[in-house]
């Protein structure tokens, strides 16, 4: 580089061959990665609410392998965007979620869920949740436990405890961000422009909802890995769009 560039300044070239500097590169790169995972993970159509948790505990394991969180302004930092978007909604959630009932949460968080179930809805939910959390009774089923995705297990939860269920169908099919109605209004600026103005509200979400599906469907085939989009999440997206 110093010698394609021999005008460049001492200092850029001092700072460039230093290791030291590119060792706090890859650092960066270390610790910002599960940001932007968790970021991506939130943003994706088939996401939901009990994904948080998990994600989230990534970023705090990466910054202690690191020695960055026990720095006070970074932990500071992180402790309150976590108080901030860890609702006793998403606590729930993230029990709910197949395979994350065993999740040790803390005692606070514990409470307020308990809190949530009995002001916000039914004390009789309780016991349900409890034998949820210890996997007995209709939990205790092997269909059950071989079912990963939370919206088919809650759906055949549904069967016999339908007002709970439906709770927890409610909480999963919550959109975790924006993205999605975001991408519904990029696709409906296409489909209702200047020029195509006069578009029924009726028609225009129809017409989104094809475009939406095709292209989900399409994104589908080729990634293989991902899961299958749900029409009941672009359905949700769509009327938040129109």
């Amino acid at each position: 580089y110093a010698i394609e560039n021999p005008n460049c300044n001492n200092t850029i070239l001092s700072i460039l061959i230093n290791n030291t500097f590119w060792a706090d590169i890859k650092k960066c790169i270390q610790f910002l990665l599960p940001i932007q995972q968790l970021i991506r993970l939130m943003e994706r159509d088939d996401s939901h609410l009990g994904l948080f948790y998990k994600a989230w505990e990534k970023i705090i394991q990466t910054f202690e392998t690191l020695n960055l969180y026990t720095k006070s302004n970074i932990k500071a930092v992180l402790d309150k965007r976590y108080n901030k978007m860890f609702s006793p909604l998403v606590a729930l959630a993230t029990l709910l979620t197949p395979g994350q009932h065993n999740i040790k949460l803390t005692e606070k968080e514990q409470n307020e869920i308990a809190t949530y179930l009995k002001t916000e809805h039914n004390e009789s939910f309780l016991p349900i949740f409890t034998s949820y959390l210890a996997q007995q009774h209709t939990f205790s089923q092997l269909l059950l436990r071989s079912t990963t995705d939370p919206v088919c297990y809650w759906g055949l939860v549904q069967q016999t405890h339908p007002e709970f269920a439906t709770l927890a169908l409610r909480i999963f099919r919550t959109l975790p961000s924006s993205a999605l109605s975001e991408r519904n209004w990029s696709i409906q600026g296409g489909i209702h422009s200047k020029v195509r103005n006069r578009l029924s509200t009726d028609k225009v979400k129809k017409l989104t909802f094809i475009k939406s599906t095709f292209q989900a469907f399409n994104l589908n085939h080729t990634a293989k890995k991902r899961k299958l989009l749900k029409f009941d999440d672009i359905d949700i997206g769509l009327e938040l769009t129109v």
